[in-house]
C-alpha cells in the first residue's frame, strides 16, 4: 500500500497493463483451503472475446504488492498508449457489428483482412443466426469451406449472397418496402430479374 500498510481483502487495484480492475479477494476465511488472490472485477472491452474471462492474475500468492507496469518508453509520444479492443479468436462464433441490415440467415459473407485477391487473408463464413436490429450481432459458421482467421476490431464484412442496389427515378414511383420490381437491359444477367424493395423514399423539392 502507498501508506505502508498491509494488503487486506477488499482493496481495489487497477492494472495499467491489462486495463482491468482487480479486487484483493479472500475465498473462505478460517478454513484450510482459504486463498487470497487478485480477481478481475470488470469485463474487457470486447463483449464476445475470450479475454473477458473472470480469472485472477496468477501466480500471486497472498501478501505481495501487485506486479508493477513496464517503465514507459521515453521516445513514446503517448506514454502507455491506447487500450485497444482485443481481436476475436478463430473459434468465436458470436460476432458484433455496427450494422447488420440486409445480412440474413444463411448468407455467405467474407471477412477481408488483406488486399483484394489475397485469399489467404480472407475468411469465408456462413450466417447461422441473426440477432435483433438493435443488437447487430449474429452466430457465424466460421471458416465455412475455408480457414477461420483471427479478426481484428473493425474488420469489414462483405455479403457474397446478396447486394443492395440504389435506384434514382426521374418521376415519383410511389413504391413502398415489400414491393417487387423488375430490372432489365443490364449488362449483368444477375440484375435482370425481379427484386424486392427494401427501402423507399421521395425527394421533396425545396421551395424558394
Amino acid at each position: 500500500m502507498e501508506d505502508g500498510s498491509q494488503l487486506r481483502p477488499g482493496i481495489l487495484w487497477w492494472c495499467p497493463l491489462t486495463g482491468k480492475m482487480y479486487i484483493y479477494y479472500e475465498d473462505t476465511p478460517g478454513t484450510s483451503t482459504n486463498t487470497i488472490q487478485w480477481v478481475q472485477c470488470n469485463p474487457v472491452g470486447s463483449l464476445t472475446s475470450q479475454y473477458g474471462e473472470d480469472e485472477p492474475i496468477n501466480p500471486i500468492p497472498p501478501g505481495p504488492t501487485p506486479p508493477q507496469p513496464t517503465p514507459p518508453d521515453p521516445d513514446d509520444p503517448y506514454p502507455g498508449g491506447d487500450m485497444p479492443v482485443l481481436p476475436e479468436k478463430r473459434d468465436q462464433r458470436l460476432l458484433w457489428f455496427r450494422d447488420m441490415t440486409n445480412f440474413l440467415f444463411e448468407d455467405q459473407v467474407e471477412f477481408p483482412l488483406g488486399l483484394p485477391g489475397q485469399e489467404e487473408l480472407t475468411e469465408i463464413a456462413l450466417i447461422d443466426e441473426v440477432g435483433t436490429p438493435d443488437n447487430a450481432n449474429g452466430i457465424f459458421n466460421r471458416g465455412y469451406n475455408d480457414t477461420a482467421l483471427e479478426l481484428p476490431d473493425g474488420t469489414s464484412m462483405i455479403n457474397d449472397t446478396r447486394a443492395v442496389y440504389v435506384v434514382n427515378t426521374a418521376a415519383p414511383h410511389d413504391l413502398i418496402p415489400g414491393d417487387t420490381v423488375f430490372f432489365e437491359n443490364s449488362s449483368f444477367d444477375e440484375i435482370n430479374t425481379e427484386h424486392v424493395v427494401e427501402r423507399a423514399g421521395q425527394v421533396i423539392p425545396g421551395i424558394f
